[in-house]
């Protein structure tokens, strides 16, 4: 994982995304290889995508939906809906630091996690 003081919001979203992509692939009780083969991609990619390495494009979701047999939509909702917790959380951790902490600290995406 990236350290806090260079990961920047896309690099948020990208772990964010991937844990929800995880999450989604381990409640199907699908395995990497298996999710990787139905969406047409490498298990090194999904990987990548699942550790927040890689951020997937438009084309990997809708394969990686399929393949989880839900709607595009809905894969970008939870990764929408995750980001939002995630920043809320951030936020609160700012907001626990005081206001001088926090301006050392920058965006959300650079709070601790």
């Amino acid at each position: 994982m990236q350290s806090a003081a260079k990961l920047d919001e896309t690099a948020a979203y990208a772990i964010v995304a991937g844990r929800v992509i995880a999450g989604v692939r381990e409640r199907a009780k699908l395995s990497q290889n298996e999710l990787a083969r139905r969406a047409a991609l490498t298990q090194s990619t999904l990987s990548r995508i699942e550790t927040g390495q890689s951020i997937p494009n438009a084309a990997a979701v809708r394969r990686i939906a399929a393949a989880l047999s839900i709607p595009a939509s809905e894969l970008v909702a939870k990764f929408d809906e995750a980001v939002a917790r995630t920043e809320k959380a951030a936020k609160g951790v700012v907001h626990a630091l005081g206001p001088a902490k926090a301006k050392e600290k920058g965006g959300w995406w650079e709070m601790p996690m």
